[in-house]
């Protein structure tokens, strides 16, 4: 992840990404189509690319601010999910991309948005995973 909280993919956070993708493909919560898209998004654009980059508005361009925004903190929690799964011991490492996931839908206020849902599903769910990995 990049300095300062910003979201920038680099090898290995695509092959935590992967793993997750691959182990949780069945849950539901991720729609790997959205997150393939966030990811090159992310890729193809850098830090132009984040949702914190769009100007968040009145009607169209908010919405897709929003779920610009929920589909980059799905792709962090999974990112997070990856990274437990390959070492347990990386709990404390996998930290600042929920960190950082929560703060995204956290601005994105209660919109009405199915990947906003998803998002906030699979946080809560990447949540009690790490958890149980802390131990």
């Amino acid at each position: 992840m990049g300095g300062a909280g910003v979201l920038l993919l680099g090898q290995e956070e695509r092959k935590y990404l992967e793993i997750h993708l691959l182990a949780y493909m069945g849950v539901g919560f991720v729609r790997e189509q959205e997150v393939q898209r966030t990811a090159m998004r992310l890729l193809t654009h850098g830090k132009n690319g984040l949702s914190r980059a769009m100007t968040p508005d009145q009607g169209a361009s908010r919405w897709h601010a929003v779920i610009a925004a929920a589909n980059e903190s799905l792709l962090l929690s999974c990112v997070a999910g990856g990274k437990v799964l390959c070492d347990a011991s990386h709990v404390n490492e996998a930290q600042p991309y929920i960190d950082c996931a929560r703060a995204l839908v956290s601005h994105c206020g209660e919109a009405p948005v199915l990947s906003l849902m998803l998002a906030y599903l699979n946080l809560a769910f990447m949540l009690v995973a790490v958890e149980d990995y802390a131990g």
